[in-house]
């Protein structure tokens, strides 16, 4: 029988903020040099007026998400808001309790997205 966790308000099971690991080879270049969110790459992004559009995380994709070589428009909306960091397997994130954690890139979606919410009721597997 596998452990569930039923996350109702708990603090200890709602993110409170992650990592963002900005590199991303793809989604640069991609991107053309005058655009707003495109000039420096996503590094340069601190520079621009859209600064919290690129800030504001959430959880579309799952952690360290890299824009594919195919992928259109979507993927890329999807990679400014996908949490992830620049060593392998995972990121840190902080929790609502005050806690600490890291959480593997493997971390199924479902379950990364209820964590992201502080709405409760949900239903997963604790990472």
């Amino acid at each position: 029988m596998e452990n569930h966790w039923v996350a109702e308000n708990r603090t200890s099971n709602t993110l409170l903020f992650g990592e963002r690991y900005h590199r991303d080879t793809e989604y640069d270049r991609r991107l053309p040099w005058g655009s707003p969110i495109g000039s420096l790459g996503m590094w340069g992004k601190v520079h621009n007026p859209l600064f919290m559009v690129t800030h504001m995380l959430s959880t579309p994709v799952p952690i360290n998400y890299q824009v594919p070589p195919s992928g259109g428009q979507a993927e890329i909306d999807n990679r400014l808001c996908a949490f992830g960091s620049g060593h392998p397997g995972g990121a840190n994130f902080a929790f609502a309790d005050g806690s600490v954690r890291f959480l593997s890139d493997q971390t199924n979606l479902i379950t990364l997205q209820a964590l992201s919410t502080r709405a409760g009721g949900e239903v997963f597997d604790m990472p």
